[in-house]
């Protein structure tokens, strides 16, 4: 058997301006290396994607299987296991919010986030650390990922009105903390999606954000909410940007359906 070598990559996160945003790192594999003939059809990951573990999860759940975790300790290197309910509970109390009133909406309705040139700066350190832990939340709680990813874009440059636009989250978590996905047995299980884009919907670069979601059956196993990389002069040209992505990863979804001997 032929073994992939593997190659560390980094490289800097910039913002619109050009400023430094993050700095990333990611482990590939050198798949240049791979012979055509051995093993050429293997896809190699050093980390499953979330979206398999659920779509694994909902394939099982429908066809009434037990699934067994046994390497929990050592996955996460002896790590503290807690429940994701308890960990937003935790979050709200280490930011202060316990005692605060709840919000029916993660963001203002109507309302939408932009640079704020003229507001009051404050220190992004803090808003940081609340973005990072909303987006290890959005994993399992879709009705988060636009608020958190939106809020994400002003971390070069925070002004009290995007603060402000954070901790609504958080007084909305406090009200769903025990929401989650719930997987149950479908009569039939097909591959259902849908894709939308908003057209110029950020206020600072007029580029729209493109939205999509995969359902198997009646579950929800994949979801995306992401700014677009250029600028659409129309809303058919942003739903057609939106539509490439969605395409892309629908026929990852096909491909790993066909691992479990689903041709869908």
């Amino acid at each position: 058997m032929m073994v992939i070598k593997l190659k560390w990559l980094y490289k800097v996160k910039k913002d619109e301006l050009w400023g430094l945003l993050q700095n990333k790192a990611r482990l590939v594999a050198k798949r240049y290396s791979q012979v055509k003939g051995s093993d050429f059809e293997e896809s190699f990951a050093p980390v499953s994607r979330i979206e398999a573990i659920r779509i694994f999860i909902a394939n099982a759940a429908n066809k009434n299987m037990t699934i067994y975790q046994m390497d929990a300790k050592t996955a996460f290197l002896n790590g503290e296991l807690r429940k994701v309910s308890n960990y937003a509970l935790e979050l709200i109390n280490i930011y202060g919010m316990l005692s605060s009133d709840l919000v029916d909406t993660p963001m203002v309705e109507k309302g939408k986030l932009d640079e704020d040139l003229h507001g009051k700066l404050v220190d992004p350190t803090h808003y940081c650390g609340m973005i990072g832990s909303l987006m290890y939340l959005t994993s399992n709680r879709p009705y988060l990922v636009f608020a958190v990813y939106t809020c994400a874009r002003y971390q070069a440059k925070l002004t009290e009105k995007n603060l402000h636009a954070v901790k609504r989250i958080f007084l909305y978590l406090k009200g769903t903390i025990d929401m989650g996905l719930w997987y149950l047995k479908d009569s039939c299980i097909t591959l259902t999606a849908y894709a939308d884009a908003d057209h110029a919907g950020c206020q600072d670069t007029r580029r729209s954000t493109s939205g999509s979601a995969q359902f198997l059956g009646e579950k929800l196993v994949s979801w995306s909410s992401k700014k677009q990389k250029r600028i659409a002069i129309s809303s058919t040209e942003a739903k057609y940007i939106a539509l490439s992505g969605f395409c892309a990863q629908i026929l990852w979804m096909r491909s790993q359906l066909t691992d479990y001997g689903m041709n869908i």
